[in-house]
């Protein structure tokens, strides 16, 4: 199924990006990306949580992570805004070599307003809510600073 690169309606959906990242300065990389994030067309920041520092999770993740996460609001489709985050990551230095790997920035797409999307078996995956979003306290603690009053639409 194609996705358009705007969605369907006329008006903004509201969606909520976490960062990540344990390699280099990741505070200042979480700036670049917002920053890149606001010279973006059809994407507008709303609102930024601070940043909290976590244990690593896995034996191959490395030092400890800095997360935050970040409020939008978009007239980009899901598949459009994802590719974008992506382009960020790496032109942040992002190099993807294995799965919770070191990395200098992880930009996961949370939520899209309420939509639910499944293309987890794509080439390219995509599942919105992001499926880890409702139980890891290190997306969580920095989400509901900037979003207490969001619900998960399928766990409330």
């Amino acid at each position: 199924m194609a996705i358009p690169a705007c969605n369907t309606g006329t008006d903004p959906v509201v969606v909520a990006v976490a960062l990540g990242g344990n390699l280099g300065d990741v505070p200042r990389t979480f700036q670049q990306a917002i920053a890149r994030l606001r010279r973006t067309d059809n994407v507008k920041v709303l609102r930024c949580s601070g940043n909290y520092q976590t244990r690593a999770i896995g034996s191959q993740a490395g030092a400890d992570y800095f997360n935050a996460a970040i409020e939008l609001e978009t007239t980009l489709s899901p598949r459009a805004l994802l590719t974008t985050l992506q382009e960020i990551e790496s032109e942040l230095g992002r190099v993807r070599t294995g799965h919770w790997s070191p990395r200098t920035l992880d930009l996961d797409l949370l939520s899209y307003g309420s939509e639910v999307i499944d293309e987890s078996d794509s080439p390219h995956p995509l599942s919105v809510p992001h499926p880890a979003c409702w139980y890891r306290r290190f997306v969580l603690d920095p989400w509901t600073e900037i979003a207490p009053e969001w619900r998960h639409p399928l766990l409330n």
